[in-house]
């Protein structure tokens, strides 16, 4: 018979799974049931299901944190290191008015991406971007997103923004690169997003 503390322990455990499988549920429910959900995922963006987790956990969190810009079309959102897709790229664009710019050195072109609208790709090092290819004239606000990417941010930011304008913020969701002060500022905000089908889970923001 199992002791008072083994009982307490299978339930914490069992609440702890259950907590995590809700909110990984809520994840790909938002995608699956929003409007626009089954055109995205029918681009060929996402390999598999932890892929489309790491950019809904990244998404909703700007989505939330920014909510009030989400209807404005003058906000540049620069996403660096956004693999050989561009799966937070692709899922801004498609739930936001935001222009975003997907930047990578493995990125693919395919023709099907082509068709987002508000979507530029950038198959390069963030070093070796030197100008913008798009009218930024109109831009109030930059953001940048570092989801998992393997850079250093502040070595990042100062190639990028002198290209695409300062960042008013910086959300990173980040791997190998833990990075805690930007520009000497501590993050604002970060938790672990249980959400997030990675074992990298934790997402920052800076306010800058």
């Amino acid at each position: 018979m199992p002791s008072i503390i083994e009982t307490t322990l299978t339930k914490a455990t069992i609440d702890i799974v259950n907590q995590f499988s809700k909110q990984v549920q809520s994840n790909l429910d938002w995608i699956l049931t929003s409007n626009s959900g089954l055109d995205l995922l029918s681009l060929g963006i996402y390999p598999n299901v932890k892929e489309i987790s790491e950019a809904s956990s990244t998404t909703r969190f700007l989505r939330k944190h920014y909510r009030s810009w989400t209807k404005y079309n003058d906000v540049l959102v620069v996403v660096v290191g956004d693999g050989t897709s561009p799966r937070v790229g692709a899922m801004l664009a498609f739930h936001t008015n935001w222009s975003i710019i997907s930047i990578d050195p493995l990125l693919r072109n395919d023709f099907k991406w082509s068709s987002i609208k508000r979507l530029t790709l950038i198959r390069s090092k963030y070093e070796d971007v030197k100008e913008c290819s798009i009218d930024i004239s109109n831009i109030k606000h930059v953001l940048y997103v570092f989801p998992h990417a393997h850079v250093n941010i502040d070595e990042a930011l100062k190639v990028l923004q002198p290209v695409f304008g300062v960042a008013e913020g910086v959300v990173a969701m980040p791997c190998c690169q833990k990075q805690d002060i930007i520009d000497d500022i501590y993050p604002t905000l970060m938790y672990e997003d249980f959400g997030c089908l990675s074992s990298q889970r934790i997402i920052k923001l800076w306010r800058m």
